[in-house]
């Protein structure tokens, strides 16, 4: 038996993943302002008991991560003139398969105006030579003989804050923005035949009277032409007039061939819900970049000092006490509102809502809750399961040091042990993770 993971199920984990932490307390940590034994390589993080003890030791302070702060991500393929791109291929994975030299399929392009574009044919192998600039809703032809998808745009805001040298921010909109990318994305044609490939051109075609090209298969409406070569007869190429839809097989034949024979060519057809349907799936989106600023002390909460470890820190405890409730339902429960006890009368704010765990945690907190008492907000109310009073609660505060963190309190999500990087109060660092699914 063999099996695979789907990028489908890789992109719901990192989306999961980033729903979770941008919801849940999640924080950048540093930490360690001892030297490596070699300062130049850094040890290599590892998740022994020995090692996690050391990292909650090192740590000095931590700064709380949001919506804003991450973004999923694609491996940076800039177009250039003269370079060579894959065309899109049904029948491989160009995400995650490699040439057989090893290297990445090319197969989307990166252009100065930051726009996204997937290669649909590459005119036999041939240089792209002429940049593609449209954002039209269908594929478009540039004088070099290449085919384009426009995929989208990048966002201004996220050229300074997730284009890098390596990896560009991609997404998939949910929801009507009037866009560019929605039209592609509202009219992409699902199992539409955008390229067939001529593998063996043959000969004795007759260029004044091409033969016609014949597409059989499980769709509708794909209609295409051949072009002939003048003196040695071999079909070129086999040019699309019309796509078609609704493909999943398709066989390509020639008729009228006259004295002509021996041309081989292969149909390419769209994936599932067509080009441009979902630039994140089509393109790879499995990996999300955390993007983290740090400004001088902080306000006061990071030291200035000099670093050698980063991460992630999961839902750490915070040295204030309050109330741990368990209830029936958190549906309608709201940060920062009054809560009260039914029978005791007990009041607090909520600090934190945990739908997972069906908790509320309560801060501020006069007298104390029972269990079985019902707990009420303005508009909502729940039977309390379990209590526990005067304890530590999760730690929500946007930046703090590590004193005001409860020693070993929080999951570790993510290590980089890195050279060092000394701190001062004028200075800023911006600190990037790409976490992989």
């Amino acid at each position: 038996m063999s099996s695979i993971i789907s990028n489908s199920l890789r992109i719901l984990n990192s989306e999961t993943f980033a729903k979770r932490i941008s919801e849940q307390p999640t924080y950048l940590f540093i930490g360690k302002e001892t030297a490596w034994a070699d300062e130049e390589l850094p040890d290599v993080p590892t998740e022994s008991a020995k090692d996690l003890t050391q990292l909650y030791k090192n740590m000095l302070a931590v700064k709380r991560i949001t919506t804003d702060t991450l973004t999923s991500v694609i491996q940076r393929i800039n177009w250039a003139s003269n370079s060579v791109f894959d065309a899109f291929d049904d029948k491989l994975n160009m995400i995650d398969d490699r040439k057989v030299n090893g290297t990445r399929y090319r197969y989307y392009a990166l252009t100065d105006e930051f726009n996204v574009y997937k290669c649909l044919s590459n005119n036999n192998g041939a240089p792209s030579i002429n940049k593609p600039t449209s954002q039209q809703i269908t594929e478009f032809k540039t004088p070099d003989g290449y085919i384009w998808k426009y995929m989208y745009t990048i966002r201004s805001t996220d050229v300074f804050s997730f284009l890098t040298q390596d990896w560009m921010p991609v997404y998939t909109i949910v929801a009507n923005d009037g866009s560019s990318q929605w039209q592609v994305q509202e009219n992409a044609v699902d199992g539409g035949i955008h390229d067939i490939v001529v593998k063996t051109g043959g000969a004795s075609y007759n260029p004044a009277i091409p033969p016609t090209v014949v597409i059989t298969g499980d769709g509708t409406g794909a209609t295409a032409q051949a072009d002939v070569h003048p003196i040695s007869g071999a079909i070129t190429r086999i040019l699309i007039t019309n796509p078609g839809l609704n493909y999943t097989t398709a066989t390509v034949t020639l008729t009228n061939v006259g004295s002509g024979n021996g041309c081989t060519s292969v149909a390419i057809i769209a994936p599932v819900g067509g080009h441009g349907k979902d630039a994140k799936l089509e393109l790879g989106g499995v990996n999300k970049m955390i993007k983290m600023t740090l400004n001088g002390s902080e306000g006061g909460e990071f030291p200035t000092t000099t670093f050698r470890q980063a991460g992630l820190l999961y839902k750490p405890m915070s040295t204030d006490l309050g109330s741990k409730i368990t209830v029936a339902s958190t549906n309608g429960f709201k940060a920062g509102t009054v809560v009260t006890g039914g029978t005791t009368g007990a009041t607090g704010v909520i600090r934190l809502v945990d739908d997972n765990d069906r908790t509320l945690w309560i801060d501020t907190v006069v007298g104390a809750f029972i269990q079985s008492e019902t707990v009420a907000s303005v508009d909502v109310s729940a039977s309390i399961e379990r209590v526990e009073n005067n304890t530590n609660l999760i730690l929500v505060s946007t930046v703090v040091s590590a004193t005001d963190i409860v020693t070993r309190t929080g999951e570790f999500m993510y290590i980089s042990n890195r050279e060092a990087i000394t701190r001062n109060e004028t200075q800023s660092e911006e600190i990037r993770f790409i976490i992989g699914f």
